[in-house]
């Protein structure tokens, strides 16, 4: 249970995790055309993305905090669809019209992308979260030189990475994760995507919580 009410400082205690702060998460979405390809629960992999984005965003509305959210996809390039707001229908709406068009998983360029925006965004002391996802495999070099060069530009960005559908490139969102200090979530249906975008914004907003812990955001 994720619940936005109240008033309380960071804290842990009793199984509940309160917190105020701020995020700034930005998704990077893999678009390549794989991910037309349907997960166990006979959904496509990028309806169950979107799916999971848009409770997600549910979530952050709530906070009514200062919280915003920034998108950019990635196929054979790199597209910045919204820099950070705090107008999510606005962004909910472009994340509903999404479509793979490409071929090639080129994730570097993503996060090439989404170093670009951390670096230059407005109100820098919102905790900058990224969220990563991929269903297919990548140049695996050049996607952990992204992933460094990253951290460096922004030390303070913890980066989750989920990875969606068997042929996922589970070592370079490991990598993303060891290098961000976030976590890692392998998927294979809609319930367990929605679930793990769930889990990373507990455990951005407390990171010694429990899975089972509620959490309380509040303004």
């Amino acid at each position: 249970v994720i619940d936005f009410r109240g008033s309380a400082p960071n804290a842990i205690k009793a199984g509940v995790c309160a917190s105020t702060k701020a995020l700034d998460i930005i998704y990077i979405l893999d678009t390549s055309t794989s991910m037309h390809e349907k997960l166990s629960d006979g959904q496509s992999r990028i309806d169950a993305a979107k799916q999971a984005i848009l409770k997600l965003n549910d979530s952050i509305v709530q906070q009514n905090n200062g919280s915003r959210v920034a998108l950019v996809t990635f196929d054979k390039n790199a597209t910045v669809w919204s820099d950070f707001s705090s107008d999510i229908g606005s962004i909910n709406e472009t994340v509903s019209q999404l479509q793979p068009l490409h071929n090639y998983t080129r994730l570097h360029k993503g996060v090439d992308a989404t170093t670009d925006l951390l670096s230059g965004r407005q109100n820098p002391e919102n905790l900058p979260v990224v969220i990563l996802f991929s269903d297919g495999q990548t140049k695996e070099s050049l996607a952990q030189d992204s992933l460094e060069s990253l951290k460096e530009a922004v030390p303070n960005t913890l980066i989750h990475s989920v990875g969606i559908g068997e042929s996922a490139a589970t070592s370079v969102l490991q990598y993303a994760v060891e290098v961000g200090g976030g976590q890692y979530y392998s998927t294979n249906d809609t319930a367990s995507l929605t679930e793990a975008l769930q889990q990373a914004l507990k455990k951005s907003v407390c990171p010694q919580a429990t899975d089972d812990a509620e959490v309380r955001i509040f303004a």
